[in-house]
């Protein structure tokens, strides 16, 4: 069999056994970003807790026209592609801001004097 393509996607976590979680772990929702996993397992766990999201691996068979993986991938939601693009603006700008860190420090400015830049 060849991998005719992958995608990460996300996987909220359940347990067999709500009461307790002692049970073993199922995917109950597979989801094409973090925060549709979060938002579809939220209070879906043991007790009433949120599922735990992580990032999981999609495999496509050449021949074939679906995705291996466990269980159905729910699309995004506007509200979920809202929630990421701010998710992913959020990781630039941090991104953005400690190569600037970075750059100042290069030119030779201290720890105190990026400090006292950065002060508003």
């Amino acid at each position: 069999m060849n991998i005719k393509r992958t995608k990460t996607v996300h996987v909220a976590w359940t347990n067999t056994d709500l009461t307790e979680g002692k049970g073993y772990s199922y995917p109950l929702y597979v989801c094409e970003s973090p925060e549709t996993a979060t938002r579809l397992g939220k209070g879906k766990s043991v007790q009433g807790s949120n599922c735990t999201v992580t990032p999981e691996v999609a495999v496509m068979l050449e021949g074939k026209y679906y995705w291996l993986i466990p269980g159905y991938v729910h699309p995004e939601s506007k509200e979920d592609t809202q929630a990421r693009k701010i998710r992913e603006a959020e990781e630039t700008k941090k991104e953005a801001r400690i190569a600037a860190i970075e750059r100042a420090k290069a030119l030779g400015l201290s720890e105190e004097d990026v400090n006292i830049l950065m002060e508003k």
